[in-house]
């Protein structure tokens, strides 16, 4: 099974109804045989996605449905991290007035761990830091997230890798918002309370995914 965020969404391709919960008007299961068709329940997603809560997109092969999913999009991989420091503190941006986690498109020539260091100390300002591990999100054992949005009138599927960092000494000067990116804000804050509602309530899907899969 495959999460993908549509407008925040969470979509599930799968090949598969069993174990899933009752099928509602909120939480629909849709079957579909073709890409073509496919293409038509991203759309019906698009359209109403202020009325969805869950989405089950059904295939007749993983793979197959996954790859059909993709096709309709250009796909932009990017990476980020969640970093902790030696205070319990987790360091977390806002972003166009969201909670988030710093991450960013990936450069020519650059590995996803290059990419997720790089993109944290720009957005941030924090320097210092190591790769502690990936952060695993699925019983696949993936450290990614998908989420999609529209730019220049394309549809886009950001695919993210995601790692657990450290950094190892900071001060409160080092925390710098990029600002030409959106970020107005850099904290530290208690991993105790990054879980709270305050936070997850004004965030994304996806980010929420990484915070709980970090620290649940």
């Amino acid at each position: 099974m495959c999460k993908i965020f549509i407008n925040n969404v969470p979509v599930f391709l799968t090949t598969s109804t069993t174990d899933l919960p009752p099928q509602t008007r909120q939480c629909p299961q849709l079957s579909y045989h073709h890409a073509k068709d496919l293409f038509d329940i991203i759309r019906y997603i698009e359209n109403n996605s202020t009325e969805l809560k869950t989405v089950f997109v059904i295939g007749n092969n993983q793979e197959s449905v996954q790859q059909d999913f993709f096709s309709h999009y250009h796909l932009v991989h990017s990476a980020g991290g969640i970093v902790f420091n030696h205070n319990n503190q987790v360091l977390l941006i806002n972003r166009n007035n969201h909670w988030d986690l710093p991450k960013g498109k990936m450069e020519a020539n650059e590995t996803f761990t290059q990419t997720a260091l790089r993109e944290v100390e720009e957005e941030t300002g924090i320097g210092n830091l190591s790769i502690v591990s990936p952060i695993i999100l699925d019983h696949n054992n993936a450290n990614v997230t998908y989420h999609t949005y529209y730019e220049k009138n394309k549809r886009i599927l950001k695919i993210t890798h995601w790692y657990k960092m450290l950094c190892q000494q900071h001060t409160p000067e080092d925390l710098r918002p990029q600002l030409e990116e959106g970020i107005t804000e850099v904290a530290w804050i208690d991993q105790t309370k990054v879980t709270d509602n305050f936070y997850l309530d004004n965030s994304y899907g996806s980010i929420k995914d990484v915070l709980l899969s970090s620290i649940g």
